[in-house]
């Protein structure tokens, strides 16, 4: 075969001799690419050379395609390079508008410019489709769309609201605002689809103030319509001096819009706000509970308990407890306390300072659930100078290191230890990636690793190593960091942009429109649907799942100040550890207010050399910092057993106080769990004046 490439043009025509040159391309032989590139030239594999082109965006081939006018034969690498040629399809289908949408959103200039020219000057049913495909998620579809001067109407003008009412954005509000007329008013069929449709005329009519009066006064304290909706809707109700007649939705509409002395003439015993609220759910829940906290005259306490000591569920929770906690009320939350989830409580109960109950009954109690907790001994495991990287497998059992500095076509080497046994239990090595570079981030995935390399390769270890080229799937380069969902399986990897993917990096599942080039160095996962990426000044928040929820803007430190280097979630997603200037720095994050409080974490034991790197396991059981020639492993910060735990006292009986002791002596005192069940024994005990337990 090498004798071939050295002949040049002269080679052999067939197909297998053809395909065993292409194999050898593929695995980077340059000589045989090179004569790959000679043979499309005479007219021979030009839809290879198109296809390799879209998979590995190499400069070479690109110039290579550009000449020669290959087209690559199929699904969306066609599409790709017949819009590099300019040659994109501008028939008025639903598919042809797809394809013009998938590309003003590819990584090539040429390739996005000659979408872009479609897009501002399509009109008619082409128009429609185009916005059409531009209100299913795509943002970048719908600013290209906005600088087509022609007027929007019938369908353009329906889908144009429908993008506006799944994400807002103020140069398409600006578009229809301007132009002031609702989406079509139909009549519409009565399925699925004609009942959206119908939604989208209403809700447009309210925005515009077009909608009735008793309309508008109820969508503006309304949780089943968009945020945007309602703001609008309580804008227009204030300027017009509307309010609702109904008096719960009276009283909830006093308050969003800061009439507090009208609210509580109307509602002096808070029997309105308590059944009003009830009603609201999510952001809007949220809103009126910090609105409430800063009136001052109601705590978020009262809200959810009505006065009487009931149970709230977590997310509740963390919204009334950062309440109070911001506002310092720390007899509030200590009367909380038995009705929130037990862990949750007693978290919050030891972020109290200089306070402490008055009775001395209450106080005992206090002083023992506020007691420091010894750290649990870290495993040390000694990795010398050697760059390493480091991947949890999804449960947290077993921790890989591997060997970073490695070129990964000689293998990923690995030392695979176990969590449980606190031991190494085997070297691997994995081969098969056929592209050159290094490991730069480790991530979970199942029962083994995903590796992320400097060439912008996907190495997935287990039995057997898979590589997957994540340019052409995310129209993205220069990666820099990557994490792993433990339900999901989904991975997010960081280049110029935010991008997640599903757990076989087959699809993408949602992708940032932020520019973070040169800002962002890691990212971890919080929930399925959020995460957050750490800046040199400070943590960014993004919720992928919603696409009407704003990038949370946290700044931890200031610009001037130290430098966040390193990012992990840990304790099931609900704490961050970062490094700034050496040191593990432990906060927690609120996507509500965007907050991002510094914490104590006593159960980590800080190194005594300067910190590196850190990483976490996917559903926040470990933790392992890199500190000078040595790996600390920290955890479990989350172990097995605490169905208990995640109840709040009122809900618990007499009867549980034995199974607490049960607990308390299957864990043992030495663990973090077995630790909590004491306290919950304590606090049991003390409901039940039990002195004897």
């Amino acid at each position: 075969m090498h004798i071939w490439l050295r002949l040049g043009a002269r080679l052999p025509w067939g197909d297998g001799a053809r395909r065993r040159l292409a194999a050898l391309a593929e695995r980077g032989d340059d000589a045989a690419l090179t004569a790959m590139i000679g043979l499309a030239r005479r007219g021979h594999a030009r839809e290879w050379l198109a296809d390799r082109w879209v998979a590995t965006r190499d400069e070479r081939l690109r110039a290579a395609v550009l000449e020669t006018g290959a087209v690559a034969s199929h699904g969306r690498a066609r599409q790709v390079t017949l819009a590099l040629h300019g040659r994109l399809s501008r028939q008025a289908g639903y598919q042809a508008a797809l394809n013009v949408a998938a590309c003003a959103e590819d990584a090539d200039e040429t390739v996005r410019g000659n979408a872009y020219a479609i897009c501002a000057t399509a009109t008619g049913p082409l128009l429609d489709l185009l916005w059409r495909a531009a209100a299913t998620g795509r943002p970048a579809l719908v600013e290209t769309l906005l600088a087509n001067p022609a007027e929007l109407s019938g369908d353009a003008l329906m889908w144009a609201w429908w993008a506006w009412l799944d994400r807002p954005a103020p140069r398409l509000w600006d578009r229809l605002a301007g132009q002031g007329e609702p989406a079509p008013a139909g009549p519409w069929p009565t399925d699925a689809h004609g009942r959206e449709r119908a939604r989208v005329h209403a809700q447009s009519m309210v925005a515009l103030g077009l909608a009735a009066d008793d309309r508008l006064c109820s969508a503006a304290v309304s949780p089943d319509v968009p945020e945007q909706v309602r703001l609008r809707a309580e804008q227009i109700c204030m300027e017009r001096g509307l309010v609702p007649d109904q008096p719960v939705e009276r009283a909830l509409f006093h308050l969003l819009t800061g009439a507090t002395e009208r609210y509580r003439a109307l509602d002096p015993d808070g029997s309105l706000l308590a059944a009003g609220r009830a009603r609201l759910r999510g952001g809007l829940r949220d809103r009126l509970s910090r609105l409430v906290t800063r009136a001052g005259d109601e705590s978020p306490a009262h809200i959810v308990t009505d006065g009487e000591p009931k149970p709230c569920d977590r997310r509740e929770a963390g919204r009334q407890v950062h309440g109070l906690l911001d506002s310092q009320a720390w007899a509030e939350l200590w009367r909380l306390f038995p009705t929130l989830p037990f862990e949750d409580g007693l978290a919050a109960v030891r972020r109290i300072r200089g306070w402490r109950p008055s009775d001395a009954r209450e106080a005992g109690l206090f002083d023992l659930l506020t007691r420091p907790l010894p750290a649990p001994a870290p495993v040390v495991i000694g990795v010398g100078e050697a760059a390493v990287q480091v991947a949890f497998t999804a449960g947290g059992a077993r921790m890989y290191i591997a060997d970073a500095a490695k070129d990964v076509r000689a293998g990923v080497s690995a030392e695979v230890y176990s969590l449980w046994r606190r031991e190494r239990v085997r070297s691997a090595v994995w081969h098969g990636a056929r592209q050159p570079g290094r490991i730069i981030a480790m991530a979970a995935s199942g029962a083994g690793f995903a590796a992320l390399t400097s060439r912008g390769r996907l190495l997935f270890g287990h039995k057997m190593l898979r590589e997957v080229a994540l340019g052409p799937l995310t129209g993205d380069r220069g990666f820099v960091a990557l994490a792993a969902h433990r339900r999901t399986g989904r991975l997010a990897v960081l280049g110029r942009r935010l991008t997640v993917l599903d757990r076989d990096a087959g699809r993408v599942v949602a992708a940032g429109e932020q520019d973070l080039r040169g800002e962002a160095a890691k990212v971890a996962f919080l929930h399925a649907q959020r995460m957050v990426v750490a800046r040199r000044d400070g943590i960014a928040a993004l919720n992928t799942g919603d696409p009407r929820t704003h990038d949370v803007w946290a700044p931890f430190i200031t610009p001037d100040g130290p430098s966040l280097t390193g990012l992990a979630a840990y304790d099931g997603g609900t704490r961050l550890a970062m490094i700034i200037d050496g040191g593990v720095v432990f906060a927690a994050l609120d996507f509500v207010t965007g907050n991002c409080t510094e914490i104590d974490e006593p159960r980590f034991r800080s190194p005594d050399e300067r910190v590196t790197d850190l990483w976490s396991s996917p559903g926040g059981e470990y933790l392992a910092v890199r500190a000078g020639a040595a790996l600390e492993v920290h955890g479990p910060f989350i172990d097995g057993g605490e169905a208990l735990l995640k109840r709040p006292l009122t809900e618990l009986s007499r009867a549980h106080l034995a199974e607490a002791a049960r607990l308390r002596a299957r864990f043992g005192d030495d663990s973090l769990t077995g630790r909590r069940y004491g306290l919950l024994h304590a606090c049991l005990a003390h409901k039940y004046d039990v002195t004897d337990a």
